[in-house]
């Protein structure tokens, strides 16, 4: 598997659903367009409420399930991003 497909099925929302025990909403996830996992990371909780009356998720335990798992993989995406700069930190601090 290439990297950018990789990339492509770690940032499919319809994978990250299935995965995380919510993949009955994906058909309306895709019916709304809501396809891009780093989209939907983008959102505040305000985008969230209207993502999730979007997509028909009205139960509460899949609510705060969604809620939780968004911000695990903010958290993720996070660290990801600052992963890089303290690895090269590291390894020129090694150099000296």
């Amino acid at each position: 598997m290439k990297d950018t497909e990789l990339t492509m099925e770690s940032n499919n929302v319809v994978v990250w659903l299935e995965k995380i025990g919510l993949g009955v909403y994906k058909n309306n996830f895709i019916a709304e367009g809501y396809d891009d996992l780093i989209f939907l990371l983008e959102f505040n909780d305000t985008k969230i409420d209207e993502l999730l009356g979007d997509v028909d998720m009205t139960k509460k335990g899949h609510i705060m399930k969604f809620r939780l798992e968004i911000e695990k993989k903010k958290a993720e995406q996070k660290k990801e991003s600052v992963q890089p700069f303290h690895s090269k930190a590291a390894s020129t601090q090694q150099g000296m």
